[in-house]
């Protein structure tokens, strides 16, 4: 039992997808446990793995997306949630190149509606979840999630209580990562496609992308970005490999060049943030300028 959040009322939105899932088996049993998505099949899917059984109107369950600000601001007030977990996100680095409207309507607005509504409500801790393509921002997606991390900041401020951002790097055998498909183009007998032999990406386990959440949650500052260290740097054409390895199947790999918004490298930290020195193993903390509502514009994401 953990007792931070014991008693409490945790909500978690984009609980059907890979992290929202883990953090809630973590967390189920030690409070009053919410799941918000809008995704029917996946918080029935949640349900199962979490209770062995599934119900759709059960009061632990939401169906709302987080677009629309009327549902969510009335979400939430009924609920006054004590914890909330913003996992809900667009994250396909490619697609939001190319409907970026879709990026600035959910990374940015959506969150903007939770951390209104959670002011309101008087809510206590929110931790954003962010993405290490926020650093040095280059992308559709960083930049929608480097804007979300600037409006945490500003619902802390305005608050004046426990609002944060976490910045995970690619956290392993999520789905829609990499791995789901290179699992199917393995199934298909190949070929296993690779953006460029040299690219590597920053990898973190589920496991340990809960952890934080669950650590930050009790101990983060008001308004930080903590980033957590605990990711390794691989290069993609030696996943690639072992990935065909452990299939024991002879399988081609094809390059396909970088796709649009993607980098060759990612960073955790950006070369114009500011480290500051952290109380816990696992994590960089850093001052984030809060980025009020009134100051946002589209062309941020250009």
């Amino acid at each position: 039992m953990d007792e931070f959040f014991s008693g409490k009322t945790v909500l978690i939105t984009g609980a059907g997808g890979s992290i929202g899932v883990e953090l809630a088996e973590r967390l189920s049993g030690c409070c009053r446990l919410v799941l918000l998505d809008r995704d029917e099949s996946a918080l029935h899917a949640a349900q199962l793995r979490l209770y062995g059984r599934a119900n759709l109107a059960d009061d632990g369950i939401i169906l709302a997306d987080i677009r629309d600000e009327q549902t969510i601001f009335d979400q939430i007030a009924s609920l006054r949630p004590d914890v909330v977990f913003h996992a809900a996100a667009l994250k396909h680095v490619v697609a939001l190149e190319k409907f970026p409207a879709e990026a600035w309507k959910t990374n940015v607005l959506g969150t903007l509606n939770v951390l209104r509504a959670c002011v309101e409500a008087g809510v206590d801790t929110f931790v954003n979840v962010s993405t290490d393509k926020a650093a040095q921002a280059s992308s559709v997606l960083g930049k929608s999630k480097r804007i979300a991390e600037g409006l945490t900041a500003w619902a802390a401020r305005q608050s004046g209580r426990q609002y944060l951002s976490v910045r995970f790097a690619n956290v392993l055998h999520t789905r829609g990562s990499v791995f789901d498909t290179w699992n199917a183009q393995i199934c298909a007998s190949g070929p296993l496609t690779l953006s460029d032999d040299d690219a590597t990406r920053f990898f973190i386990t589920k496991d340990q992308a809960v952890e934080v959440l669950l650590e930050v949650a009790r101990s983060g500052a008001a308004g930080e970005v903590l980033v957590s260290t605990d990711s390794k740097e691989l290069r993609m054409l030696d996943l690639a490999r072992q990935a065909i390895a452990d299939s024991g199947r002879d399988i081609e790999i094809i390059r396909t060049g970088l796709g649009a918004g993607e980098r060759m490298h990612e960073s955790l930290v950006g070369v114009d943030e500011v480290v500051v020195p952290s109380p816990g193993k696992g994590y960089l903390r850093l001052v984030t300028e809060p980025l009020a509502p009134e100051d946002l514009r589209v062309e941020m994401l250009s």
